[in-house]
């Protein structure tokens, strides 16, 4: 109610984006939205915003003094749009979370856009993995059980492969259909 409606704001991004530009020296910006005319009274256009993205000047500077390492998540937006806000995050040398990007897309979860043609994200011999802590919640929301839950969690920290594979096997006596949720996860994403 503070900046006005959903469309308001919406057609305000490509503005804000460019005032983020000029005032954050080599920020950058994508958008994918076309203006659409419609039969407004002062011949303004509305922009249908397909999705956009950005990052700030002194984020992608502050990169270089970052651990090699980028972890993306994301959220469902809610209201009249629904859409997934993305962010690209690092952690600088005091452990502190250090953001670098980010992107609002209609429709994508973060493993389709992995898998687009556009990102070819393994072509460079970069690696993606899964967060466990989001691959707990997703077994513990489908097992309903909080101490498989932290077996599973404390497989994935497990640092010996054979001692993996061993506490996998027992794990599969007892619990055959939550050993097989994880054997559907490729090891290496996860461990």
């Amino acid at each position: 109610m503070e900046y006005g409606d959903w469309d308001q704001s919406y057609n305000e991004v490509p503005r804000w984006l460019q005032a983020s530009q000029q005032t954050n020296p080599r920020t950058i910006f994508q958008l994918s939205c076309p203006p659409v005319n419609v039969d407004a009274e002062d011949g303004t256009s509305t922009y249908i915003m397909e999705c956009c993205f950005w990052a700030f000047g002194p984020c992608i500077e502050g990169f270089k003094y970052c651990k090699p390492v980028v972890q993306v998540d994301g959220t469902f937006l809610t209201g009249r749009y629904h859409a997934t806000l993305l962010t690209a995050i690092a952690q600088d040398g005091n452990r502190n979370i250090f953001p670098l990007a980010f992107a609002i897309v209609e429709g994508k979860g973060i493993l389709s856009v992995l898998r687009s043609e556009e990102v070819d994200w393994e072509s460079d011999n970069l690696h993606s993995v899964y967060c466990i802590c989001h691959l707990g919640s997703n077994f513990n929301n489908r097992f309903k059980n909080e101490d498989l839950k932290k077996q599973f969690i404390n497989l994935a920290y497990e640092i010996k492969q054979p001692t993996v594979q061993a506490k996998l096997s027992a794990m599969r006596s007892q619990f055959s259909q939550a050993v097989a949720w994880i054997d559907k996860i490729p090891l290496h994403k996860w461990s």
